[in-house]
């Protein structure tokens, strides 16, 4: 029986299944933003790892690592540019004119989710939250699972997918073992485990 758990803020919490996080934990978290809040009560519980990746400036102080490196499906650099939307709070890798207003705000390095792990040392991740913009999110785990890496638990925001995508992520990991703990509709986020 899951005891999945909404840990955080209303705007930066996810649910979690707490069954599925050990001490010690191996945490990664792609997308800090304005709110980290999911990430500091898990360390509070559970005292595990967390490295956090958020390159653009202005992410909230953090009592974990922070790398100012990007994830993403491949391995590169790229310039980040404010959204054209100042609802949203964090800046995003897409062509400028696409979500940029024209200006980059930060040039970042990108790793995938395999150079990640291998440049940490880790041996497994445990826990996998990616909250990074637009599709970015699919194309980290296509390549994450194309790697043959397995978090114990995946959370990710669908919220700029198109249909195709989510459908085709969704499968992947449906047959790979992964079941759906924890939905928010409305926020387009998801929580799954491996089974």
């Amino acid at each position: 029986m899951s005891k999945v758990k909404y840990l955080g803020t209303d705007y930066g919490g996810w649910g979690v299944e707490l069954d599925h996080i050990r001490k010690p934990s191996n945490v990664i978290t792609g997308g800090i933003g304005k709110d980290a809040s999911m990430e500091e009560e898990l360390l509070t519980m559970f005292n595990c790892r967390i490295e956090g990746f958020d390159p653009t400036p202005g992410c909230t102080q953090i009592n974990f690592r922070r790398w100012e490196i990007g994830l993403s499906g491949t391995n590169g650099d790229c310039k980040f540019y404010h959204h054209n939307n100042p609802e949203y709070q964090t800046a995003h890798y897409k062509q400028e004119g696409e979500w940029g207003n024209g200006r980059p705000i930060v040039s970042a390095t990108l790793w995938t989710i395999k150079t990640a792990i291998e440049r940490l040392g880790l041996s497994r991740i445990d826990y996998l939250k990616l909250c990074l913009g637009g599709d970015t999110e699919a194309s980290v785990i296509k390549s994450m699972l194309d790697d043959e890496i397995y978090p114990k638990q995946l959370s990710y925001l669908y919220l700029h997918w198109n249909q195709d995508s989510i459908i085709a992520t969704r499968e992947r990991l449906d047959n790979l073992g992964y079941k759906v703990v924890w939905l928010d509709e409305n926020k387009k986020r998801v929580t799954l485990c491996k089974e």
